[in-house]
């Protein structure tokens, strides 16, 4: 039996073929140890004599050839450097429009309290879309087995991949994706990788401080959003800032004044109930934000 670099080669192999039973010789490597050593590469292994094995260890001893033992462990060193080196890595975070919304944004803890207990007592669901989700604050505070963390913004879904992972949760997912351009279905017949919607139902969806942005930033009329959360057919925690609210003035000051002349609550409201069942309402202290709780109407 021929052992080499601590390997028993297969005694009824030719010994061309054999040697690439050592870990980190493969045919080619193999083909010029053999061509080298002087040796007929249709010799079987059995037929090989001792100075002819003595050839082939020399030449892997003499060539500093990392095989078996050594060539594991070097591999294994610098699969661990890589991953320290990836470990240390940070992405670069781009700008942002809403990165630290949660210290500008127009509302108090107080009311920020409030909007945790609302969602809270929306009750238990085993996946909630948090849409909107910003730094993941409501999707932390929803009783739901698994959570859908979706904003349009790139940065702020990087910091809030990055603080799930520091508190090892493992139930939120933060997403990527512009609600009013979202990806569609692509791949093969737009099947291999699927729209949002076709991911998995959700059965409570969080549209907390969203409905303005999408209706005076992206134009979203609100029967068409509405429409669109109906078709979920899922239970809804919404909130709705009416005109005197800061932020929406804001946006609309960046709109002509005739734009969104039908933004307004009765407007909204209407809307949400030819879709939905409201079960609850609360206005928030700062009398600018109201909540809804709602069910798709069947």
């Amino acid at each position: 039996m021929a052992r080499i670099s601590g390997v028993d080669l297969p005694k009824d192999k030719r010994v061309d073929i054999a040697i690439a039973y050592i870990y980190g010789i493969g045919r080619t490597r193999g083909k010029q140890i053999i061509d080298e050593a002087q040796i007929n590469p249709a010799t079987r292994v059995k037929d090989l004599t001792e100075g002819e094995i003595g050839k082939i260890s020399s030449i892997i001893s003499t060539q500093e050839m990392k095989v078996e033992g050594d060539l594991r462990r070097q591999i294994q060193a610098n699969v661990r450097r890589l991953r320290k080196l990836v470990g240390r890595l940070r992405p670069r975070r781009g700008r942002s429009t809403w990165a630290g919304y949660r210290e500008a944004a127009p509302y108090s803890d107080e009311d920020a309290q409030r909007k945790e207990r609302f969602v809270r007592e929306a009750g238990h669901s085993r996946l909630a879309w948090d849409l909107g989700a910003n730094d993941g604050r409501f999707a932390r505070a929803a009783d739901a087995d698994n959570v859908i963390a979706v904003d349009g913004d790139e940065r702020v879904v990087g910091e809030l991949y990055t603080a799930l992972r520091g508190e090892g949760s493992r139930t939120i997912l933060p997403l990527v994706v512009d609600l009013a351009d979202p990806s569609p279905g692509r791949g093969w017949r737009g099947v291999e990788r699927r729209r949002l919607e076709e991911r998995g139902r959700p059965d409570l969806v969080l549209c907390l401080a969203l409905v303005h942005h999408l209706a005076i930033g992206r134009n979203v009329p609100f029967a068409e959003l509405v429409r669109w959360l109906r078709g979920l057919d899922s239970r809804l925690v919404i909130e709705f800032a009416g005109r005197d609210d800061p932020m929406v003035q804001r946006l609309l000051a960046a709109k002509r004044a005739e734009t969104h002349e039908d933004y307004g609550r009765d407007q909204f409201e209407r809307a949400l109930r030819e879709a939905f069942e409201l079960e609850r309402q609360e206005e928030l202290s700062a009398g600018t934000r109201t909540l809804y709780l709602a069910r798709p109407r069947v």
